[in-house]
This record gives C-alpha cells, structure tokens and sequence, in this order.
C-alpha cells in the first residue's frame, strides 16, 4: 500500500494521512459498484485495503449521498466525489486521484482489470484517462 500512497501523494500533492483516506473512499466505491469478485481482485492489490475502507466515515445525510442513493446506489460516483470534497480535496486534486487509481491498477493488474471496472462501472469511463 505504501508505494500507492507514496503516488498520491507525489501526484496528487496531498499529505500520506489525506491519500490513506481517499483511497479508503475510493476502495469502498469499488466494493460497493463493481461486482464483488471484481472488486476483490482490486482490493488485493492494496495490502491493508480493508482496514481503509472500514475506516471510511459514514456518509450520514450528505447531499451527494442521498442523490447518489436516489439513482441507485449507496451515494454512487457522485457520494465518492462528496465524501473525496470532505475529505479536503478540490476537483483538480479528485481528478489526478482518479487518474493516479487507474494507471495504479493498470501496472499492478494490467489493462484486463481496468476494462472491467470500467464495464462494471461506465461512468468511470469519463475519467479513466
């Protein structure tokens, strides 16, 4: 996990504990819009990825929850941007995140796992590059 961590930070320009927890944010997205296999494989290749994602806080009444939830998830893509902007990062910093995960998972699991995500999840499409 560190080496992914020690990227973010380099990447995105946030401190370890800010990339700790957005990537526990991130991890429990996938959990929660991929099916379960898929998001299993992904969370393997983040050693201690379970802890990070029992540590996410509740999204409790945020308003990107309750929309995300309305469109038929647990707060969607758009809860994940919510709690990422609560977690202290701007839209600039939450799109090198996202560009940071998938050339991340791209290099530890090669490009079959990133085309399944993003078959699992299309609105992921829109930042994957």
């Amino acid at each position: 996990m560190q080496e992914l961590i020690d990227r973010i930070v380099a990447t995105v320009g946030i401190e370890a504990a800010k990339a700790s927890e957005a990537t526990g944010i991130i991890l429990k997205f996938l959990v929660d819009e991929c099916p379960a296999e898929l998001a299993d494989r992904v969370i393997a290749q983040v050693p201690g990825g379970r802890g990070l994602i029992d540590a996410v806080p509740k999204s409790g009444n945020s308003l990107g929850a309750m929309f995300g939830s309305l469109l038929g998830g647990s707060g969607g893509l758009l809860g994940t941007v919510t709690a990422l902007g609560a977690a202290g990062l701007d839209m600039g910093q939450i799109d090198k995140l996202a560009k940071c995960y998938f050339a991340f998972a791209e290099e530890k699991g090669g490009r079959p796992i990133v085309e399944e995500i993003l078959a699992a999840v299309p609105q992921l499409k829109a930042i994957a590059r």
